[in-house]
């Protein structure tokens, strides 16, 4: 992300940050979580019948790595907002295998 001031003759940058997303460290959380919840359930709930009424997600539900990526971006826009006003916001989508990252051999 880059904070860009535009004059008449030159375009400057004046800030770049590069931000570092929490994805991989949110997912391991949740299998935690997850680990944890099915141990629990599976203690003393021998006899209880399912139940499958609950599984419906919400409107404009992301999964909770995109969620967190969406929120880290828009929390920077919003500081830098206050810092500086904002004409212009462009946001770059990039997209990269994240399976070589985690094994550069693939």
């Amino acid at each position: 992300m880059a904070l860009v001031v535009q004059g008449q003759k030159k375009t400057k940058a004046v800030l770049g940050i590069h931000i570092k997303h929490r994805g991989k460290y949110i997912t391991k959380a949740l299998q935690k979580r997850r680990a944890l919840r099915n141990f629990r359930r599976s203690r003393k709930t021998r006899y209880r019948p399912p139940r499958f009424l609950n599984r419906t997600r919400p409107k404009g539900w992301l999964p909770p790595s995109i969620q967190s990526r969406l929120n880290n971006i828009t929390n920077w826009v919003r500081k830098l907002k206050n810092w500086a006003p904002l004409s212009n916001i462009e946001v770059e989508d990039v997209k990269f295998d994240t399976q070589k990252l985690m094994n550069p051999e693939i």
